[in-house]
């Protein structure tokens, strides 16, 4: 998918991005220097040597006898650390320091037995228990282990509870069987009980993992191998998620059990867990009875999560949508209930009050309920309430717009965008924002001419603001590019409509002007190669397709290069909003327009993947990286990529319809692919009759029509570019 020509898009795109964040509860912890003191189950005074690892690198390893893999021991030897524990708490003080130094001796044989013993009645033993655990000599990382799992991995001991936590954060989002061993070896070993159960839960929730057979078959062994005869409370997760591989239904009564204790172990030993470990345990059991086909079920184990909400805006926020996606409509409404003012006499109005009611964006997700339990009267009346907040707070407004916009609410967003461009200046920056993001709804929903006569004020604006002045000189050059940007989507958008109507000659006109006023707009360059004309036509095509490619592609590759050379970074890499939005954009850019037209697809589908690496699971570029997929004949790669761009943006009618479109032209060579179940549209439950004048929906093409109507997308028929070629 397209994010469009140079500036414009970018920072759309961005204030989107930052509308997502600002409901993120997310903590930051990017500063990862070695804390002063070594960090639990490390050595105080280790001597470091050098192992060569499969690649030929070094890992750095501890001297004892710690082994690349906690074993499984024997009974005898279970019996001897037992006995030696005992002596720890013996009369005799020379019988202790002695047991002492022959479990140091033993080295992780004795971890799991001795970690247990901290919690030993004698309280010597506890004590010598709890120094041992912090003495015994770890190796955290393997030398056959990849080297983005080592990088990750590097001096991990020597690092705060904080700084492991992102360790375990960015281990867990690797689709690598050595990032699940690693992360096997931490829940058993670290000392931390929230680290341990963070560990366990990051590979239990590592879905799209498990979900490839060649993975899942091996997962077990890992878990195994690993664990070793751990009895510590993250390991026992693993065994239950183990068993969820082979036999998922017996695991989920399990799992039921584990989440009964930890919130026991929060009321009496919170120091032990917390909101979000307990609430990763809820939704890992929750998809998994979903998967099962028991919502009901599914819908009782939701209401645990609401016993453990707090009123934090953006935690409340995670939880409301959490449970819209799940269709736990009915607890949202428990939610609100339960966050409400408590109070005699009901609020006026039946007006939603408490926490609820101080944020917009909370009230438009509870509204967001309602409407989805067909509950139309209560759903308009709590959408007004959130309208009313603050009108004159056109940033807040803005930011709510951009969310109803990712959740599908387009009726609602077109409200608040309305709200905000009717109150500012047009080339205020959310002004600017708000009208070219709704012309590009409009757009995407077939509605041409709406969405390029909503520009009219904006390039109008323009256009007095940039008369007379000399483009050579005028040092906002970043300005200029996004006007330029306006005015060629605009111009792209009357050539959509005339297209549309048959009018061939119109939309060349609109088309040149598009492309006079942005000659690298991702989206006129492709409408330009694939509208049908005369032989001076297609000239005119390849001549503006080659200047574009080529500049695209001079950037494309250089940026292609860094980003191999940054992610290959031992520890991982930093670049900055701008650098990486930069970036990602030509390269996305430079895909999109060599996917959708002609040219060196593989150097395509390689800057697609780079933009990937800077821009993990954004929605647009999945989208692309399918249709470059698809344009070599890959349709196996084309619906999995497409498959993944869908649940990321699961309300685009754009991504939706092509989506349908690969499976269906997979199938049709020889593939066998049933899609998954899309996301229920919200608007779908306004009935017709209440349609405006000037509702979003109108006239729009459905999902299923959209992928026929070549001319009512951005992405127009992607057969129909082979038949051009």
């Amino acid at each position: 998918m397209a994010i469009s020509g140079r500036m414009f898009i970018r920072c759309s795109t961005l204030c989107v991005l930052i509308a997502c964040v600002m409901l993120s509860s997310a903590v930051d912890n990017s500063a990862e220097e070695p804390s002063p003191t070594p960090a639990v189950g490390q050595p105080r005074n280790p001597v470091a040597s050098k192992t060569e690892s499969k690649d030929g690198d070094t890992t750095e390893t501890s001297p004892a006898k710690t082994g690349s893999v906690p074993q499984k021991i024997t009974e005898a030897k279970t019996a001897e650390i037992a006995e030696l524990i005992k002596n720890l708490g013996h009369r005799s003080f020379t019988v202790r320091e002695r047991a002492e130094t022959e479990l140091i001796q033993l080295g992780i044989d004795a971890f799991d037995q001795v970690h247990v013993a901290m919690g030993h009645p004698d309280l010597e033993i506890a004590r010598r228990a709890q120094y041992l655990v912090r003495s015994l000599e770890i190796t955290w990382s393997d030398p056959e282990y990849s080297k983005e799992v080592r990088s990750i991995l590097e001096r991990y001991g020597s690092l705060n509870e904080n700084q492991r936590s992102t360790r375990v954060e960015k281990l867990g989002k690797l689709k690598d069987l050595d990032a699940v061993a690693a992360l096997c070896r931490i829940s058993r070993l670290d000392i931390s009980e929230k680290l341990s159960k963070q560990a366990a839960l990051a590979n239990a929730l590592h879905y799209s993992l498990a979900a490839l057979p060649e993975f899942a078959e091996k997962i077990p062994a890992i878990i195994d191998r690993e664990l070793g005869s751990s009895k510590r409370t993250g390991p026992q997760w693993l065994q239950v998620y183990r068993e969820s591989l082979t036999d998922l239904d017996q695991a989920t009564k399990g799992w039921h059990d584990l989440v009964q204790q930890e919130m026991k172990t929060y009321a009496v030993r919170p120091e032990r867990t917390s909101r979000p470990i307990i609430q990763d345990l809820i939704r890992w059991e929750v998809d998994k009875l979903r998967s099962l086909d028991r919502q009901e079920e599914a819908l009782a184990e939701m209401r645990n999560i609401i016993k453990i909400s707090n009123v934090s805006t953006s935690e409340i926020a995670d939880i409301t949508t959490w449970l819209l996606d799940r269709q736990g409509y009915p607890i949202v409404d428990e939610l609100a209930e339960y966050h409400a003012d408590k109070q005699d006499q009901p609020a006026e109005d039946n007006k939603i009050t408490g926490r609820f009611a101080e944020d917009p964006r909370l009230l438009y997700l509870l509204a967001e309920s309602h409407l989805m339990q067909k509950k139309l009267d209560s759903a308009s009346a709590i959408a007004k309430q959130a309208f009313l907040i603050n009108p004159e707070d056109y940033e807040s407004h803005y930011f709510t717009g951009a969310l109803l916009h990712q959740r599908g609410l387009f009726r609602w967003c077109e409200m608040e965008y309305r709200q905000v461009f009717e109150g500012l200046e047009p080339l205020q920056i959310f002004a600017r924002f708000a009208r070219t993001t709704l012309a590009g709804i409009y757009h995407d929903t077939g509605n041409h001419t709406r969405a390029a006569e909503l520009l009219n004020p904006l390039v109008e604006a323009i256009e007095s603001a940039i008369k007379g002045i000399d483009r050579n000189r005028f040092r906002e050059v970043e300005t200029l590019e996004t006007y330029d940007g306006i005015m060629a989507r605009q111009q792209l958008y009357f050539a959509r409509n005339a297209q549309k109507k048959g009018d061939i000659e119109s939309a060349k006109s609109h088309l040149r002007k598009a492309i006079q006023f942005d000659y690298q707009e991702a989206d006129t360059l492709i409408a330009i190669y694939k509208l049908s004309g005369d032989p001076s036509w297609k000239k005119f095509a390849d001549l503006k397709h080659e200047l574009a490619v080529k500049e695209y592609s001079g950037l494309a590759f250089g940026f292609v290069k860094e980003v191999e050379k940054l992610i290959k970074q031992p520890g991982g890499y930093y670049l900055n909003d701008r650098q990486r939005r930069t970036m990602s954009g030509t390269l996305n850019g430079f895909a999109w327009v060599v996917g959708n037209t002609k040219g060196d697809l593989e150097a395509a589908i390689r800057a697609s993947h780079a933009s990937l690496d800077l821009y993990p699971n954004q929605g647009a570029y999945l989208d692309t990286l399918s249709h470059c997929y698809y344009a070599i004949d890959d349709y196996e790669n084309a619906v999995k990529y497409q498959t993944e761009a869908v649940k990321q943006m699961p309300h685009s009618p754009l991504i939706r319809s092509q989506y349908l479109f690969f499976i269906d032209q997979y199938n049709k060579h020889g593939g066998n692919v049933t899609p998954i179940e899309l996301a229920p549209k919200p608007d779908d439950n306004f009935p017709a009759e209440a349609a405006s004048e000037e509702s979003v929906s109108e006239d729009s093409p459905s999902v299923e029509n959209a992928a026929e109507d070549g001319a009512s997308t951005d992405s127009e028929s992607t057969d129909n570019k082979k038949e051009g070629e």
